[in-house]
Parts: structure tokens; sequence; C-alpha cells
């Protein structure tokens, strides 16, 4: 039985303060040091027998007790020293529900396995044991080894590993999950723990065992013997000389001074195509049947026109690390991820090709998810800088979903999601700058604080959208150019259009106003709308 796992949500904050209570000792923690302060910490926070979890090793590992694999187990003893847990099927027995026991058959198995591989059940059979703070001492315990701890790490005697490694690696992991590392440097970080923990394992099991018995153990010759230790002694050479290729790239990894310096010059790798060179056409596709691939070429080659260079992409993250401003990135039906605009926030176009919703979505939490800042007009016969075209994006927990500062910029067909985002924090649909012009056709902007906010000096033109299920629908600056036509305005719970003269609303009131009042404000046009008796309100400064 497939039993789901849920993992803590925890932020930079509660994960530092975490490994900070953890490794508290006063004085100087070499790195050699470490491991016996979670031997100590796990003691004293972790019973040593008597409950249930489920066995689930991360996917990279070789899972030597398959029928084991995501099922109820119950501890029968911890083994602090090595880190391990000895283990057999719970059998009959649950913690949580009124479910049937394990499918192995294997239930009188005892085996070993490493503790982050465990993950305990809430309700617990004994009540000493607390399923809660159990579960959470072996969350901060696998995230650890998971994210923090590299095998060269035990080495070190001299230097205090908090200050060291656990902060930069820390910040660089904070750096990754904000999307301020690109994904070419996430993706290093990443190959770097891997394959170092392999040179490792690889080390580990030449000096452990013993390579130089025969297979069906004859006695081996002298001369044998003497070639295979050569070759051993080779092999130990060259894991120790790549492990310390991958100890100084990493080193270079997390230094956030190296770390900028490299993606500054990533940024200047990524300058403004030359006038008069054609733009790339990237298209991202997921997977599946041949034919559909054909489809989804022919239809972006239509749209891209003729003699036009195309590449494909199976992450919407790498098309946009590699786009330039200009280049067109066609999306097949699907969902996918992203953290921030990358090459195309000096402009291009992002459109949805597939038969189904193309769904884009932010990282779990953050600033930005697209920051639009377009430069001059590169061609007087294109009209828009930037066009988001037949997309979906779903800002959860975001705080501004389209962050526009210049340039012109078309949403066609799209819906700007919030989740319901604004029950919680601010959070904002489209926020728009001076020197700014946002066209929105045929879009939807829900559940936000603010649909949309449009400072003094931007243009906002709206034709046939439908803005829903915020806080304010939009928010209007002095010196802002509202158009609108055939457009809705709908369950907003405190108002429809707020137009603020000052930021100040403290010392300036507000009254409502009537629907027909609004084509009297300078810059502004509404058309054909209907704001469905949600409130229109006009901030009213004092003249004292």
């Amino acid at each position: 039985m497939n039993r789901r796992v849920e993992t803590a949500r925890k932020n930079h904050d509660e994960r530092m303060n975490e490994f900070v209570g953890v490794l508290n000792r006063e004085d100087c923690l070499p790195g050699s040091e470490v491991l016996d302060e979670w031997r100590f910490h796990l003691e004293l926070t972790v019973k040593k027998g008597g409950w249930l979890a489920v066995y689930k090793p991360p996917a990279g590992r070789n899972k030597e007790y398959m029928d084991f694999v995501n099922e109820l187990v119950a501890v029968e003893s911890v083994e602090f020293r090595n880190f391990e847990g000895y283990v057999c099927s719970a059998g009959q027995s649950d913690c949580s529900s009124s479910e049937t026991g394990s499918s192995s058959t294997q239930t009188n198995k005892v085996f070993c396995v490493p503790l982050e591989d465990l993950y305990p059940c809430t309700n617990q059979p004994d009540p000493e044991v607390d399923g809660d703070e159990l579960a959470n001492v072996l969350d901060q315990y696998r995230y650890f080894r998971a994210n923090l701890w590299l095998p060269w790490d035990e080495e070190d005697d001299n230097e205090d590993w908090r200050v060291a490694a656990l902060e930069p690696r820390m910040q660089l992991l904070y750096d990754m999950e904000q999307g301020l590392a690109g994904c070419e440097m996430c993706e290093r970080v990443r190959r770097v723990f891997r394959q170092a923990w392999a040179a490792h394992e690889d080390l580990q099991s030449l000096q452990d065992g013993d390579p130089l018995d025969s297979v069906d153990g004859s006695p081996v010759s002298a001369t044998t013997r003497a070639l295979d230790e050569e070759g051993v002694a080779i092999r130990v050479m060259q894991l120790h000389q790549r492990l310390d290729q991958l100890r100084h790239e990493f080193s270079r990894l997390q230094n956030p001074l190296i770390r900028g310096l490299m993606v500054r010059q990533r940024q200047r790798m990524m300058q403004p195509r030359r006038k008069g060179q054609q733009p790339w056409n990237r298209l991202v596709w997921p997977g599946g049947p041949a034919e559909q691939l054909a489809k989804l070429v022919g239809t972006a080659s239509l749209l891209a026109g003729t003699d036009q260079r195309f590449k494909l992409y199976p992450l919407l993250a790498l098309a946009l690390e590699e786009a330039n401003a200009g280049d067109f990135v066609f999306l097949a039906a699907g969902k996918y991820s992203t953290t921030g605009s990358a090459g195309l926030e000096a402009g291009g176009t992002i459109r949805g090709i597939g038969e189904e919703a193309a769904v884009v979505s932010g990282c779990e939490a953050g600033d930005v998810m697209l920051n639009i800042e377009c430069q001059q007009q590169r061609d007087e016969t294109v009209q828009f800088d930037f066009v988001l075209s037949n997309v979906t994006l779903e800002a959860y927990k975001i705080e501004i979903c389209l962050l526009l500062s210049a340039g012109n910029v078309l949403l066609e067909n799209c819906i700007i999601d919030g989740g319901g985002s604004h029950d919680k924090d601010d959070s904002v649909g489209a926020m728009v700058r001076a020197n700014c012009r946002l066209v929105a056709r045929n879009c939807v902007f829900t559940g936000f604080t603010t649909g949309i906010i449009a400072y003094g000096g931007a243009r906002l033109e709206l034709e046939k959208c439908h803005v829903k299920e915020c806080q304010y629908g939009m928010q209007m600056y002095k010196g802002a150019e509202l158009s609108m036509k055939q457009c809705v305005v709908s369950e907003c719970t405190s108002h429809g259009v707020y137009f603020k003269w000052s930021c100040d609303e403290q010392e300036n009131g507000s009254t409502l106003v009537a629907h027909d009042f609004l084509n009297t404000l300078p810059g502004v046009s509404v058309q054909e709308s209907d704001f469905k008796a949600v409130p229109l309100a006009v901030q009213v400064e004092n003249v004292n």
C-alpha cells in the first residue's frame, strides 16, 4: 500500500533556528564533531524503540527491502551511533486509521535502515510517544543529511562548521528556493551533492570490502593479488581526487560573492540580440506522442513565420534561462513552474498553443512571479514589447504576480489567479508602474488583495476582462489612465474600483460614486461595463 507522506513546510528562519538549537555549543564546533551533537540531540528526543513509521527511502537510494517500501513498519530499536533503526513489518498494526495491515509477506523479518528514511506516524499506539514531536525531530535530521551535510565535512578539525558551512549553505538553499539562483546553478549544486555522495560510497565499499577474493573461493595467485591491489589503490586515489574537485567546486557555489559573480556573468552572456538577428522559438513540451509534437511544431511555425529557429525544452525554467529579449516561448498543454521571467524580462512572448490549458505556477513563496521591464522598442513594426497569451498564472503565496515596470505589455486570453491569497497576506495580480502600458483582452484577475494597481503615469486598457473575488478590484492612482470596454467587476469585498489621489488614506477621506461618474474623471473611459453592484470610490483630498 502506497501511504502518503506529508513533509514539513518551514521557511529559512525556522530551519536556521532549529539547527542553531541543535548545534548550540558555545565553543568552536568543527565538522568532525557535528555528528556527535546530532547523536546527543537524537538520544534526548527520540525514543529507543516502540513506535511506528512509514519506510520511504529516497528515489536515488538502492532499495534493499523492496517489499517494505512505503509500508508501515514498527521500530524495534534505534542505533544512534550509526543513525540507523532496526524495524520489522507492523503487520495488522495501524496508527491513525482502520486500514488493513501491510501487504508484505515478510512480517517477521527485522532489517536495518537509515533513520532519515523513516517517517513517524502522527498517532502512535504508545501514549508516551509524541508522534508530532518525533516526526519534527526526524524532519530536522533528514533535512540536515539531505541538504547540508557533505562527505568531507567530518574530516575538518579546525573551522567552526556552523560559520564555514551551515550559514552559507542555508543561504544558498534560500536563494535556490526563492529563485535568486538560476536553474543552471541549482542543477550544479544538486549534481555536486549526488556525485560527492556517490564517490564517497564507492570509496567506502573499496575500503571496507575485500575485493581480492576469487568468486568461487579458490586461492588467488600472488601475481593476481598484486594486480588487484594495484587496481584498487589507483581507484581509491581517483576517488579521493574526485572528492577534492567536488569540494572545491562546492566551496565556490556556496560563497555568495562568487555566486553573484557567476550570475552576473550569466546575465552578460544573455545580452539583447543585435538588430537584424532572428529570434529563437523555444517550444516547451513535457513529452507525449510524436503526432502531438508534430502538431505543436506546425502550430508554432505558423505563429512564428518562416525561416525561424526552433529549440525543444522539457521545462519552462530551462527555456527562460536560455532566452534572450525578443524570443518566443511556446507552451504545450500542461503544468509548469518558474522562478522568474529570466531572459524575457526585457521583452518577448510566452504563448500557450496546446488544445488544453498551459498553467504556470510560481515558486512556493516569494515577492514577484514575473518581472517585466522592457527596453525601448527594438522594431517599429512590433506593437508590444512583451506578450503573454493563452496562459494561466497560478500566483499562490506570491506578493506580486506581474510587476510591469516599463514597455508595452499585452495579456490575451489569460487567467491571473491568486488562489485567494488575499485572505492572509497582501497580494497584487498586476502592478503597472509609470511609463508602462498594459493592454488586457479576455483576461480574468481573481483571488488577490488587489486585482490591478496602476500608478501615476501608467496606462491601463481592459477589454472583455473580468476582475473578481478580490478585496479591491482595481486601485488607480492620480495620473493613471484607465480604459474599460465590456468588462465585469464582481465579488469584491471592499471596492470594485478605487481612485486614490494620494498614498495616505488617514489624512484623506473617500466617497462612493456612481458608475456614470467614472467617465468624468480625467483619463478615464468606461464603456459597456458591469460592476455587479460592487462599490466604487474616489479618494477625496482635504484642501485646508
